[in-house]
């Protein structure tokens, strides 16, 4: 039974902000090789009042993909991280959409927390 159809990714690229370090940290939650897996990380520029924002986005369909994610997820995760997110129930929403946030200074450097 596959319990993960999808899951998409996605770093938002503020003015300031190294937009190669963040599209790094983004890929290193993917354990893929994209160009062998044909998979594409989108870039759209969205257009505020004073300023640009860059979204970089990457999506995986696949089983094999979407459990590698998730098993290279695990890993990142700390045991204390892993316990927060199975305590908490607001993650799913209506839809049951899974929905978790990383803070992004961290996943620059190489961590995954919420």
């Amino acid at each position: 039974m596959r319990y993960v159809h999808t899951i998409t990714a996605n770093v938002f690229v503020k003015p300031g902000e190294d937009e190669a370090r963040l599209k790094d940290a983004l890929l290193s939650l993917f354990p893929l090789d994209l160009d062998k897996e044909k998979l594409k990380l989108q870039r759209t520029v969205a257009e505020g009042f004073d300023n640009k924002i860059i979204i970089l986005e990457l999506a995986v369909y696949k089983e094999r993909h979407t459990k590698a994610v998730l098993d290279h997820l695990k890993q990142l995760l700390g045991e204390e991280q892993k316990k927060l997110l199975a305590n908490q129930e607001n993650r799913v929403d209506d839809d049951c959409y899974f929905y978790l946030r990383l803070d992004k200074s961290s996943l620059i450097d190489g961590k995954a927390e919420l």
